[in-house]
């Protein structure tokens, strides 16, 4: 369960760096001639990303009873599910099992759109950042989690 929820954080995390990254050359290109294309270009990506890092957390969740009203996303699964297992002078059920597999290859589809988002639609926007003289998005090396 550890090593899961840290590579959800790690994926969420990643996800919100680059965010940063592509609103800050968007501005960065505000005075050149392909400025446009690189804020068209920009959001497209910013939009993506944006639909995994809302499969990850509850993106506008900042109370305790925002799941009250909201869909529970994967932190709050693997946190909630976390406890349970902790919980208690006994194993973890095998429903909890079949849980944690389901949750873990939910886990699975979405680090695998952002892998695919990074190396197709991220290296895209860094060449032609390239083309217009800025600096290319950075995408640190991924943390090895067994």
């Amino acid at each position: 369960m550890r090593d899961r929820i840290s590579e959800l954080v790690d994926a969420a995390t990643r996800v919100e760096d680059i965010q940063a990254q592509l609103d800050q050359r968007k501005g960065e290109s505000k005075e050149l001639a392909a400025a446009k294309r690189v804020a068209d270009a920009a959001d497209t990506l910013h939009k993506q990303f944006e639909a995994i890092r809302s499969a990850l957390y509850e993106v506008g969740c900042h109370v305790d009873q925002c799941t009250l009203d909201q869909p529970i996303k994967l932190y709050n699964m693997f946190i909630t599910l976390n406890a349970q297992v902790q919980e208690g002078d006994y194993a973890p059920t095998k429903q909890h099992g079949e849980i944690a597999a389901e949750l873990s290859s939910k886990l699975g589809e979405q680090v695998r759109q952002l892998r695919q988002a990074e190396a197709s639609g991220l290296a895209a926007f860094n060449k032609l950042l390239g083309e217009v003289g800025l600096p290319a998005v950075y995408v640190p090396p991924r943390k090895t989690i067994l």
